[in-house]
């Protein structure tokens, strides 16, 4: 098992939609010169890539761009082109309909692109596509899908011209047509789009990292931890980085164990390694495991650079060496040990001797996803960040995009925007924007929480909701109404208690009305249409009845509002988080200890448990957490669980951004087991409270403060509210789904 960062995607970090908490970063130490680049895009960016001619790819999730100051958004969607000056090529349209999250370009100026998208225009083009140069889709459609999450990660055209691509993807389909053919987590194509037959490396976990040596052979890193290439009836283990000769079997000579997912991967001119991921050791074919934290290089053989010593604190997601060999690095670490060690906030550039450059300092406030270089030795990163700070420690405001000039010096213009905080974030399928929330404005209009943006950003003024209370969970139909839920009870004048469904207009729809008695924290619709709904209520009265139903923070509803009386899960504590798998396995999460589905003995389930579809307890899920779950999702058949918890008996919380390997959970849970603390900056100050359900130990900027609180009380809210706004106060585990 392993752990993928939840990347680049967890907390999603929208500077103008006012998600941003701002953390202090590192004074700047190079000089600062100004280079007026700040394409302003408003989402966070996976990937990057510098065409020959100098324009800037840029793929990630946004929807517009406000690039070098200009006075008006401008509406893309997912994927943009900017010009050397930091200027959208408007003349770049492709309109991709979700994440972009891999990019590569062909010689003949193509661009194929990967992620999570399933249309780009009105051309279906299933998770990977070609674009001209122009933005236009051309005939290449590998249509891939399978997998829980079928997505693609990694693309990389061989020196032959033929295209390889990596993911979380199971089959392929090209063109659409004929039967799908088993492809595990990684595929090649010749330049016209057909399937190479002959190359079926067959991965047993995701890949997300794809590098060609000058040899020709292919290094593939990823979570993986066995090779089954071209139906070898047995299984050869290779963990989280392979190499494989070009007809797609694995090379014999190169067999480097690395502990944890490997998500990048660069090659020296050399032919030396780099590798960057989550890992913490490395252990060659001869001899014994040497500490390596989160970044390492290589010798071509498979042992270990020893002279390379840089050791970034959190994780690396990009890597790239520039053209004198100095190393560039992006991620979520704060700082990188080694010689000339320092702190790094987010970036950093390290010597080919493996020492810190001192001289390169971008201090980001939050992660970077991606790395490419321009010609001049300049460095373009994206990520989810808001913000750098320059030589003089003055912030300057870079939204998911910025450049970074050889000497290290930044764009010193500054042109920040803001609206209202928002808890929850929707997108229509038309490409709007909905917000929910305790704001009463929006861009200086009068909103009151909720509110629409149209997909250029601007406020729609044909939308009418409001609310007096927070909205919690935006939901959109299949017919395009929509369920909220939150602490509200009235809605646009009309009593509602705590849950609603707008018309596409912002109206109540009248027909439906659950009417509960407690906040609802989380709503998911299932393909049926009918609505799961979760939070701290315990009766409701649907559609003016008389009658009172008991439903303990979880419940089922028709699609008309009525009760689901054959779903009755029957908590004991609020649920803030349902995930709904395909199979119709739902996850929930919350304060609750004990489940006794439809009048059952029920068990104990401590802050997670699995439900059939028909609300029944499924025992093939056991996992425990000591304290509160307040978000969940499900990725690449692993359930990524986020909330106020910790790993072992002694009750300890890491609030910043932490993960786990899966195979380690139930090594985390047993009593006495020590997690690591990390720092928390200027979350919580000196705030106190009451408890009767056992210590929290926060970290605020290092020094340690003991909470008391129970479950319930005001402090717990609060805090559950602001993980919901998107600021970093969550600890994060992964569990095997299977």
């Amino acid at each position: 098992m392993f752990t993928v960062p939840v990347f680049r995607s967890a907390v999603r970090t929208l500077s103008w939609l006012g998600l941003v908490l701002m953390i202090a970063a590192p004074v700047l130490r190079a000089q600062s010169v100004a280079d007026a680049f700040d394409p302003n895009v408003n989402g966070t960016v996976y990937a990057v890539a510098v065409q020959p001619d100098g324009k800037i790819l840029v793929g990630g999730e946004f929807s517009s761009a406000k690039p070098n100051g200009a006075r008006a958004k401008i509406a893309v969607s997912n994927l943009a082109r900017f010009n050397i000056d930091g200027t959208l090529d408007e003349s770049f349209k492709p309109k991709v309909n979700g994440r972009v999250q891999a990019i590569a370009l062909q010689p003949d100026g193509k661009i194929l692109i990967g992620g999570k998208f399933t249309k780009i225009g009105s051309k279906k083009r299933g998770y990977v596509a070609r674009l001209s140069a122009s933005g236009s889709v051309d005939s290449f459609d590998p249509n891939v899908g399978g997998g829980l999450v079928p997505d693609v990660r990694a693309i990389l055209v061989q020196q032959d011209g033929k295209i390889v691509i990596g993911g979380g993807f199971t089959t392929v389909q090209p063109g659409g047509s004929g039967k799908a053919v088993t492809r595990n987590r990684i595929a090649r194509f010749t330049a016209s789009g057909s399937l190479d037959k002959t190359f079926d490396p067959n991965f047993g976990g995701l890949v997300l990292a794809l590098a060609q040596q000058a040899d020709g052979k292919l290094l593939v890193g990823g979570g993986f931890t066995t090779v089954q290439p071209n139906g070898r009836s047995s299984e050869i283990t290779r963990h989280r980085l392979a190499r494989l000769n070009l007809s797609g079997t694995v090379d014999t000579s190169f067999n480097l164990k690395v502990n944890n997912a490997v998500n990048a991967i660069a090659v020296q001119p050399d032919q030396r390694i780099i590798i960057g991921g989550a890992f913490t050791s490395l252990n060659p074919s001869s001899g014994s495991s040497v500490t390596r934290n989160n970044v390492a290089r290589v010798n071509s053989d498979g042992s270990i650079d020893t002279s390379f010593t840089a050791a970034p604190n959190s994780p690396v997601f990009a890597v790239a060496v520039q053209g004198d060999g100095r190393i560039v690095i992006g991620g979520r670490f704060t700082a990188v040990a080694g010689t000339g060690g320092a702190a790094r906030s987010y970036a950093a550039r390290i010597l080919p001797s493996g020492a810190i450059d001192s001289s390169f300092d971008p201090s980001f406030n939050y992660y970077v996803n991606a790395v490419a270089l321009q010609a001049d030795g300049s460095v373009i990163f994206g990520g989810g960040f808001s913000a750098m700070v320059d030589s003089a420690a003055k912030r300057i405001s870079r939204s998911n995009v910025a450049r970074v000039l050889r000497s290290g010096g930044i764009d010193t213009n500054l042109d920040p925007g803001s609206v209202g905080r928002a808890s929850a974030v929707a997108v229509q399928s038309d490409g709007k924007i909905l917000l929910g929330g305790d704001f009463t404005s929006v861009a200086g209009k009068s909103s009151s929480g909720i509110a629409r943006l149209n997909a250029n950003g601007g406020v729609d003024g044909n939308f009418k909701g409001s609310t007096n209370g927070r909205v919690f969970s935006i939901v959109q139909q299949a017919d395009g109404k929509l369920l909220i839920g939150g602490s509200f009870t009235v809605v646009n004048n009309v009593v509602r208690g705590y849950i609603a469904r707008l018309n596409t207009d912002g109206s109540v729809d009248t027909g439906f009305d659950p009417n509960t008695n407690g906040t609802v924290s989380t709503i998911v619709v299932q393909p049926d249409k009918k609505i799961l709904v979760g939070g701290s209520f315990t009766v409701l009265r649907p559609n003016g009845s008389s009658d009172t139903t008991t439903r303990r923070y979880i419940m089922r509803l028709n699609e008309d509002g009525t009760v689901d009386k054959d779903f009755n899960p029957n908590a004991d504590g609020a649920v803030h988080a349902i995930a709904l798998r395909s199979d119709g396995t739902m996850f929930i999460g919350g304060d609750f200890t004990l489940l006794q589905p439809n009048g059952k003995s029920g068990a104990y389930h401590y802050g997670i448990a699995a439900l059939k579809a028909n609300g029944e307890l499924d025992p093939k899920f056991e996992a425990g957490i000591n304290g509160s779950v307040s978000a969940l999702a499900i990725q690449s058949e692993k359930l990524i669980v986020g909330g106020l918890f910790c790993a072992g008996g002694r009750q300890r919380s890491d609030l910043r951004a932490r993960k786990y390997r899966a195979d380690e959970f139930r090594r985390q849970n047993r009593p006495g087991f020590q997690s690591p603390l990390r720092r928390t900056r200027g979350l919580l100050g000196g705030a106190s409270g009451r408890q009767d359900r056992g210590r929290r130990r926060l970290h605020d900027r290092g020094r340690a403060r003991v909470l008391r609180f129970d479950a319930r009380s005001p402090l717990r809210r609060a805090l559950e509210q602001r993980w919901r706004a998107g600021q970093r106060l969550q600890s994060r585990f992964r569990f095997p789904l299977g």
